[in-house]
């Protein structure tokens, strides 16, 4: 028999009023007038009629109830979340037995066995070229110095800046292969694992729009006149086919190929490049040779591929063995032009000058960049699956378990779940899968795929068609995949289902990200989250909000200022917002031309019909600050200074200085405030004097856009002791 369901809905309002009342001596016996006429009464007899009110719901709201509730302010509980991994496949013997062109087409089968259990199939999810080159060197060339990355490629948990610490527009970022990469192919894949540890998110919002185009541009070349490596000429452009990194802004797969119709660089090819350790980034320099190196020519090897070949030479960028190198180049994006195409405003942002260098806001740190990476997912397809019946009543029908019985609300279970999706056929007819029944007639043949039970139900002959009796119920295609079955550990055997054996491949990191499916009590809180985030920009409050989920770019700061405040005149429907990029503590970044497009266009998308939006630049002014102290007993003055500069470097800083959000915009630097902070500091015993200048960069109590930093600290000290006047 099946099990009894409590009634929840079994106290009256009546009784409910009782029960009140009679507690009312207990807790309040000051309380003597019970009679219907007192306003205490009235107030227990509206509460007992909203108790029961929710009793009465509560035995008669199901998930079913919740479900359709969710549909309609748009959300659908999630399915079972698949596994992902990322393997790397070593060059050499293991490439060879990939097929002619190197390429792995997506969806390649998988076999992924951990130390104890079941295997778990994977497939690749995108296309994947092969290179049998091993990456044997990565060196930065910033300005004139130039610092040998390789170790820190190799090393995990070591990352590095690939353009410098400045990151401007012609540093370059060099990878030297011990073979020809384009061997066999046209093409060449590499995958860049950022390392955005403490980094703002660049995803932005699903609701949001995607406009950012970086002001500057990663271009790809390869070297093919090893003897004269330092001049831009002897570099040929390779087209970029894909680049998930837009431009080294975040990690991603990029995928480069020989056939490119650009023309050459054009840079300086007397260009002088030195070498220097990257102080910043702390990784170990080259042998400290400087100037244009000329190539030994019997070092230098020739590809027997062709002339096409990427060739092969010694003595390159202080590199002693023979290497086949491909470089990116920072460069200023070229000028596009002004336009109001595609502008919820309707109006046009101002042409700018792309001819000046350019800096990222925030550097590009990489954790690596890696070669024959493949992609993939748990995810198994499977063809011509028979499905059999899931019978509730203790009377089981006479047909077969995997043929239909003609009742109502049937239910056809998988061999195993979850399920991703299926294709469902009954008697030979295909039936298509919904969400639910809610739009359904009783001719339609629709069913209702349940992923985490990996299950299919019919509908009851008014909301989805009752099959007739006697049909096979099968999937002629069935994914598995989802839950946390995927998520397999450490000592995994992987292997790629290519040839006879298949090729072996090393997990990069763990297999992770399955999840089971969404419940409902999680599906109402993404559904009250969602509610709650702005979509619309009316107050200052909701221009922060927008303007910082910009996708594509690290926004550190929005600060909207009303028109009749901007330092110029503007028409009294503007609203000026200054967008400060995200950028490395101590710095004050500034924000590109594709920055302040982007955040502009996030904010115009979202703002009032009657308003425009008008993005600018902060403008930042140096400050210079003068102490005078007494230093504790038993602290030196080097501690001493430095404790001072590192408080005023953190409390004067445009991002995360003041009370934590940064300087707040035209706000001078008081001395009060700056006496109170150093007298802070435990190796200060006593701030005697404190003096503050600000440059003539713009007005900090005038200008709304201004923002102060900290240009330079001077610390004197003085030996004697305070003595309050009354004498030592």
């Amino acid at each position: 028999m099946g099990l009894d369901i409590p009634s929840l809905d079994d106290r009256t309002y009546e009784e409910l009023r009782e029960a009140a009342v009679k507690r009312i001596p207990v807790h309040a016996p000051e309380w003597t007038d019970h009679n219907a006429h007192d306003p205490g009464i009235t107030i227990l007899e509206l509460l007992a009629w909203l108790v029961e009110r929710d009793g009465y719901r509560l035995d008669r709201i199901t998930d079913e109830h919740r479900r359709r509730y969710l549909s309609l302010v748009g959300v659908t509980p999630r399915p079972p979340a698949p596994a992902s991994v990322e393997l790397a496949v070593p060059p050499g013997e293991a490439v060879a037995s990939a097929p002619t062109d190197h390429r792995v087409p997506a969806g390649t089968s998988i076999d992924a066995t951990p130390p104890d259990g079941e295997p778990v199939g994977f497939e690749t999810t995108t296309d994947v070229t092969l290179t049998s080159a091993t990456l044997a060197a990565v060196v930065s060339v910033a300005g004139d110095g130039r610092a040998d990355l390789t170790a820190a490629n190799d090393r995990e948990g070591r990352s590095f800046r690939p353009f410098g610490a400045d990151a401007r527009t012609e540093n370059t970022f060099n990878l030297g292969f011990d073979a020809d990469p384009f061997a066999g192919t046209d093409r060449l894949e590499l995958t860049v694992e950022f390392d955005d540890a403490g980094l703002p998110d660049v995803d932005g919002h699903p609701a949001d729009p995607v406009r950012f185009v970086p002001s500057i541009e990663v271009v790809w070349e390869r070297l093919m006149e090893p003897e004269r490596w330092w001049a831009d000429d002897a570099w040929e452009p390779l087209e970029t086919v894909h680049d998930g990194t837009t431009d080294f802004h975040d990690g991603g797969r990029i995928v480069l190929s020989t056939d490119d119709t650009s023309e050459a660089g054009t840079a300086d090819e007397n260009e002088t490049v030195g070498e220097e350790v990257d102080g910043e980034t702390g990784h170990e320099g080259t042998d400290g040779e400087t100037g244009h190196e000329e190539t030994d020519g019997e070092t230098a090897v020739a590809d027997a591929s062709g002339d096409d070949a990427t060739p092969l030479a010694a003595g390159v960028l202080g590199r002693t063995e023979p290497l086949g190198w491909i470089r990116a180049v920072a460069r200023a994006r070229p000028e596009r032009p002004a336009s109001a195409e595609g502008r919820p405003d309707g109006g046009a942002r101002e042409g700018r000058d792309h001819d000046r260098t350019f800096s990222y806001e925030c550097p590009p740190r990489f954790d690596a960049v890696r070669t024959n990476v493949v992609p993939a997912t748990q995810r198994e397809e499977v063809a011509d699956v028979a499905l059999d019946r899931v019978d509730d009543g203790e009377d089981r029908p006479t047909q077969p378990p995997t043929e239909t019985t003609g009742g109502r609300a049937q239910r056809f279970a998988f061999p195993r779940s979850p399920v991703e999706s299926a294709t469902i056929h009954v008697g030979g007819d295909r039936w298509e899968t919904v969400t639910d029944f809610a739009a359904s007639g009783a001719t339609d043949q629709h069913v209702l795929l349940d992923h985490e039970a990996g299950e299919v139900l019919f509908g009851d002959g008014r909301h989805g068609m009752i099959p007739d009796p006697d049909l096979s119920v099968r999937a002629e295609t069935a994914v598995y995949g989802g839950g946390e079955r995927g998520n397999l550990p450490r000592g995994t055997r992987w292997r790629v289902d290519l040839g006879e054996e298949g090729i072996e491949a090393i997990p990069i990191t763990r297999a992770s990200g399955g999840a089971p499916a969404e419940t409902i009590p999680e599906a109402f809180e993404r559904a009250r989250t969602r509610q709650e985030t702005s979509h619309r920009a009316v107050t200052r409050a909701d221009y922060r909000a927008i303007g910082r989920r910009t996708h594509g770019v690290r926004v550190g700061r929005i600060e909207p200022i009303v028109g009749e405040r901007t330092a110029e005149p503007v028409a009294t429907n503007t609203v000026t917002v200054v967008a400060v990029p995200y950028g490395p503590p101590g710095r004050y970044p500034e924000p590109t031309p594709g920055f302040l497009d982007a955040v502009e266009y996030q904010l115009c998308t979202h703002s009032l019909l009657t308003d425009r939006v008008r993005v600018v630049a902060p403008t930042y002014v140096g400050v210079r600050v003068g102490a005078t102290i007494r230093v504790a007993a038993d602290v030196t003055e080097a501690e001493a200074r430095r404790a001072v500069t590192d408080r005023l470097t953190a409390y004067i800083d445009p991002l995360t200085g003041f009370d934590g959000d940064g300087w707040p915009f035209d706000r001078p630097v008081h001395r009060s405030d700056l006496f109170e902070t150093i007298d802070r500091l435990p190796p200060v015993e006593d701030v005697v004097d404190v003096t503050v200048t600000t440059g003539d960069e713009g007005d900090l109590a005038a200008d709304p856009t201004t923002v102060p930093y900290l240009s330079s600290v001077t610390v004197e000290f003085r030996e004697e002791r305070r003595t309050c006047g009354r004498g030592v």
